[in-house]
């Protein structure tokens, strides 16, 4: 239940939840509990911006994990921490610590989060502006994630190389990678990824300068953030990906006025 409220923008109610699941876990002894718990209340808290209060709860967890030898654990939260420092924008910091999860998730042999991390490096690398290197780490991912036959993952992937298409003002390569990704979350009602990728779309063609069009896209995705704000379309390995873009979204709602305050507000080049 406490996903459930999360993925909705509650952030006080998932608090609670997961609060009243981390007291079950300290009362029964249970450490690896334990340091789920303080992992979930860091996403919380990092959901809220409060990237301190993030920080502290994720480096509980990781001492707790470490501690007991969960490799697995470490790599989740070394991970959160890189998300967390990406949100402060210290992309240093990010792909160290995305680096350190990579790293675990190597020597376990799991591909699936291996894939997620090449494509948060990619992430840092196309907040960096180097376009190449971002490219060959979001192609990394998609060889892989289609290799699993992660259609989710693929969609995720299609995205990032989108965005590093159209920050690198490769405007045709953007739409075409952002479409192939918008036919696999349309498949998958991937609604979360459904609207960043149709307010990309309408970023994109402000780019071209067709105003016209740009508001059809921002429709769509206003329409989707209010079904993510009903809690609908998040799959068990989309939910994450989800929450991401929430805090984008005022009360988990947005309207086509609010989004083209968004766009205008861009740097558009």
């Amino acid at each position: 239940m406490g996903d459930v409220e999360r993925n909705r923008g509650n952030w006080d109610a998932a608090e609670t939840l997961y609060q009243q699941c981390l007291e079950v876990m300290i009362e029964l002894g249970d450490r690896s509990g334990m340091a789920n718990s303080w992992g979930l209340l860091g996403d919380i808290e990092r959901l809220r911006g409060n990237s301190d209060a993030a920080e502290t709860l994720y480096r509980q967890a990781l001492e707790v994990m470490t501690e007991l030898g969960d490799r697995f654990g470490m790599a989740y939260s070394y991970s959160d921490l890189g998300e967390n420092e990406c949100d402060r924008g210290n992309w240093d910091a990010a792909e160290t610590l995305y680096r350190q999860a990579l790293e675990l998730r190597t020597e376990l042999g799991d591909r699936f989060d291996m894939a997620f991390s090449w494509g948060s490096l990619g992430d840092i690398e196309r907040n960096r502006g180097n376009w190449d290197a971002a490219e060959t780490l979001y192609r990394q991912a998609l060889e892989l994630r289609t290799e699993l036959g992660d259609r989710s993952g693929m969609a995720e992937s299609y995205n990032g190389l989108g965005k590093n298409e159209c920050d690198r003002g490769n405007l045709e390569a953007a739409e075409q990678f952002s479409k192939q990704a918008l036919v696999i979350a349309q498949e998958l009602g991937m609604i979360h990824l459904l609207a960043e990728i149709n307010y990309d779309l309408a970023r994109l063609e402000r780019k071209r300068g067709k105003h016209r069009t740009c508001p059809t896209a921002l429709q769509h995705s206003a329409s989707n953030i209010s079904a993510i704000g009903r809690g609908e379309g998040f799959g068990e390995n989309q939910a994450r990906v989800g929450a991401r873009l929430i805090p984008m979204m005022p009360s988990s709602l947005i309207s086509i006025s609010q989004a083209n305050r968004l766009l205008r507000s861009d740097n558009e080049t």
